[in-house]
């Protein structure tokens, strides 16, 4: 329908008097999502045409924010289980937060067949890596489910920035292998540290994906506290401060002196 120029259309809703038009671009997919799932779901209902539905979601979780992904199972579940019919969702999803909310008896891992690995696929193909990847992805956490490489595949970033995240879980790796094992492990891994953790830092800093940047974070900041103890303690404590403004603190610490 052609509307005339000076009419405007906006959806509101009722109970927050938030519009459709300050909705993030994450909040109207998700929308989107929901609504499509519901006219599917009421159209097949209302023309006897199954008691049995399937559903194919691609890619969902595109410009949710992790938070929204954390939840994008639950949501779903909740809204679907209200219809008295066999609902089958099958989705295609990169998001580890989708991942952890799925048995891995329902989970199929793709990977690309790589140059001359098959003489009967071309080089990109997809093939069903089920079999060799072992991992239990139902309430798995995150840190386990990037550890599996889960965004290091191909495909998913540069090859250059992919070298250098993985030299820092090798390394990470690395400590966490030798340094309980001998003192003089310790000493030898403490020169790498303090050699390599400028550069490392400044890695984490400037990755954009935040599920993988704050494992790489977590990385750093058990590298921390094994060779910089002292550091890693006023670090965190100047992490759990600047959640307050001055004039919190400064009420805090009055309280506190005025009780002494």
């Amino acid at each position: 329908m052609n509307l005339p120029r000076f009419l405007k259309i906006e959806l509101i809703d009722s109970r927050t008097g938030v519009e459709y038009s300050e909705l993030s671009t994450g909040e109207k997919s998700l929308l989107d999502v929901v609504y499509s799932i519901k006219n599917i779901i009421e159209l097949r209902i209302k023309n006897n045409l199954s008691n049995s539905i399937f559903i194919l979601l691609d890619e969902i979780e595109s410009y949710l924010h992790p938070i929204w992904q954390k939840n994008l199972i639950q949501y779903i579940y909740n809204f679907v289980k209200i219809y008295s019919i066999d609902i089958h969702i099958i989705l295609t999803s990169h998001s580890p937060f989708i991942l952890s909310d799925i048995p891995k008896e329902n989970v199929i891992f793709l990977e690309k067949y790589k140059k001359d690995e098959d003489k009967n696929q071309k080089e990109g193909n997809c093939k069903n890596a089920t079999k060799d990847i072992e991992l239990k992805t139902f309430g798995a956490n995150i840190h386990t489910l990037l550890s599996n490489g889960f965004f290091m595949s191909d495909g998913l970033m540069g090859e250059f920035a992919k070298s250098k995240i993985e030299e820092i879980k090798k390394f990470y790796e690395l400590v966490k292998f030798l340094e309980p094992k001998n003192k003089k492990y310790k000493r030898i891994l403490k020169i790498l540290y303090l050699f390599k953790i400028k550069k490392f830092n400044h890695i984490q800093s400037i990755i954009g994906e935040p599920f993988l940047q704050t494992i790489i974070k977590n990385y750093l900041d058990e590298l921390e506290q094994i060779f910089d103890n002292e550091t890693y303690k006023k670090n965190k404590m100047k992490e759990f401060l600047d959640q307050f403004e001055p004039e919190e603190l400064q009420k805090y610490l009055d309280e506190k002196n005025a009780k002494a």
